[in-house]
């Protein structure tokens, strides 16, 4: 990864990100995703026929003289655009960084768990104890003083039972770190997939499909962290996804006519519900049998992403995993063509890119609910994969295209975030 770094970690990028704050703090990282929608060279408007270059009879829209012009200028526009594509980040270096990144997020976490292990047992050998059999460098345990810990002795505060609150047959510390334990590697999983997918020239719709569901993984454990949440609103979101995963068990069980399983599920869906109303929660009136509020995972997403609830990117990558993607779409990618269009790495990057914002902030968020302390160099590589892509993504584009076309400026841009 170093050496990569010192590639992507140029002028251009600088450019984009000068005068931001530390991307530690998850908004900036939003930031860069809501820059990146400028990042086409074709944006700015055509430019007009120079003056000098055309008669009077010019000036009318449809002439041939316009007309002549316009071609030129489409053509001149389509050779900067192929020009700036290949400047940006290349779709093997994307997939290189994404799979390490990938990897120090994991490595991180384990480090983490061992150093909790190892706490674990200097404490236990100065108490005395020598039985070590309940603990393991594998369960997510959080530590001493941390806010997990904190939320566990207020809800045994406020009637929720240990035996509820702590799975007897898992070890990870409470369904909360259970639930984002499982999401969490199902996040880091895909987006490593994606990462190999992309040293592979061919794949292109795949990459985009995976995005969705390490895009929902990561929100997801986003949304269970969210640091405004009480005791009891986290527990009673937590059960939602207890909730939400049954359900989807049940209807299969249902669908291949597993009646003892069908059942079993029920049970435990009634179980879960009967006792979070005893603890006051009551259920939600537009999602069968979840709690209120439930909070649909489009929703999750855009609050992981800072955007208005219009779930436009779930139901964008969703359209892809369904096979179901417009013309429109498949038209950029150039889908059934022969030669991939210039543009295709920077269209499958700008999708794929929310999914590595949202990952980076739950590793965060991770972190301040468990008290573990990662190394500094995930934070330090997380920023700059971060740049690399919204690089790849086209968010350095002005800089490529002054490259190509010195004296170029770019007309107004808009608001890249209604683009978004």
């Amino acid at each position: 990864m170093a050496s990569e770094a010192s590639d992507f970690r140029s002028e251009p990028v600088k450019r984009t990100v000068a005068d931001q704050p530390s991307s530690h703090s998850p908004g900036v990282a939003v930031d860069l995703l809501r820059r990146a929608s400028r990042g086409s060279p074709m944006r700015g408007r055509l430019r007009p026929v120079p003056d000098e270059d055309k008669d009077a009879s010019a000036d009318e829209p449809w002439s041939d003289e316009y007309m002549h012009g316009l071609f030129e200028e489409v053509h001149r526009e389509a050779e900067i655009g192929r020009a700036v594509a290949a400047l940006r980040p290349s779709r093997t270096a994307l997939g290189e960084s994404l799979v390490g990144l990938t990897n120090l997020i994991e490595m991180a976490i384990k480090q983490a768990l061992v150093k909790g292990l190892i706490a674990e047992l200097e404490r236990r050998q100065a108490a005395g104890q020598e039985d070590a059999d309940d603990v393991d460098d594998t369960s997510w345990v959080p530590a001493k003083d941390s806010p997990a810990r904190r939320e566990r002795e207020e809800l045994l505060a406020g009637g929720w039972d240990i035996e509820f609150q702590q799975r007897d047959w898992s070890r990870d510390f409470g369904r909360t770190l259970f639930m984002v334990r499982r999401l969490t590697e199902a996040a880091v999983d895909h987006l490593r997939a994606i990462g190999i997918i992309l040293q592979d020239e061919r794949p292109t719709l795949a990459a985009m499909a995976l995005a969705r569901i390490s895009l929902e993984a990561a929100a997801r454990v986003c949304h269970l962290l969210e640091p405004t949440l009480t005791a009891d609103e986290r527990i009673t979101q937590t059960l939602n996804a207890e909730i939400v995963a049954l359900q989807d068990s049940w209807k299969s069980a249902r669908k291949t006519g597993d009646v003892e399983q069908e059942g079993q599920l029920d049970s435990e869906m009634q179980t879960l519900a009967s006792y979070a109303k005893q603890r006051g929660q009551t259920k939600d009136s537009t999602q069968g049998r979840c709690l209120a509020p439930y909070v649909s995972a489009s929703t999750m997403i855009d609050h992981a992403l800072e955007h208005p609830p219009r779930g436009l990117i779930y139901h964008t990558l969703s359209t892809v995993v369904h096979s179901q993607e417009d013309e429109g779409l498949r038209i950029v990618l150039g889908l059934g063509e022969e030669e991939a269009p210039a543009q295709r790495t920077a269209h499958v990057a700008v999708n794929v890119l929310p999914s590595i914002v949202v990952i980076t902030k739950a590793y965060r968020l991770i972190a301040d609910y468990t008290g573990w302390v990662f190394d500094p160099d995930l934070g330090h590589t997380a920023d700059l994969v971060l740049q690399q892509w919204a690089a790849g993504s086209g968010l350095a584009d002005d800089y490529y295209r002054h490259q190509v076309e010195p004296g170029w400026e770019r007309d107004e841009p808009g608001d890249a975030s209604e683009t978004l």
